[in-house]
């Protein structure tokens, strides 16, 4: 499988059902609450992917498999993410939402799962 390739088995996401709406407009049906966008540099090959938790409340475990195996590598996870869905930073706050930058070791990297927060964006950088 191919570096490009991972993106369709990125996903192991749920679905949730979502809320229904009081004006009826909306049923409760079934929508992703995960995203994921992988890119490669060609000239080093370094893999990048994005993962999107939408959700406003659950964290999802994301399950990323069909990478190359290659020895511990490290990876490097870069999370934005706040305490609730309405947080934002203002001059009485300014770290409410912030960029957590955490290093990974990577045992087996064909198959290995991240941690995205709820309503998060996450970008995992490996060599």
């Amino acid at each position: 499988m191919s570096r490009l390739q991972v993106l369709a088995e990125v996903a192991n996401f749920r679905a949730w059902p979502s809320p229904e709406r009081s004006a009826g407009c909306f049923s409760a049906t079934a929508i992703r609450h995960l995203d994921a966008v992988v890119t490669r540099d060609p000239a080093s090959g370094a893999l990048g992917i994005v993962l999107v938790n939408l959700h406003p409340a659950d964290a999802i475990t994301c399950r990323i498999r069909g990478l190359a195996p290659g020895d511990n590598a490290p990876a490097i996870m870069r999370t934005l993410a706040g305490p609730s869905v309405d947080a934002f930073n203002d001059i009485d706050r300014p770290d409410a939402v912030a960029i957590e930058t955490r290093q990974l070791t990577v045992a087996e990297r064909s198959d290995f799962s991240v941690e995205c927060p709820a309503h998060s964006v996450s970008v995992l950088n490996l060599e």
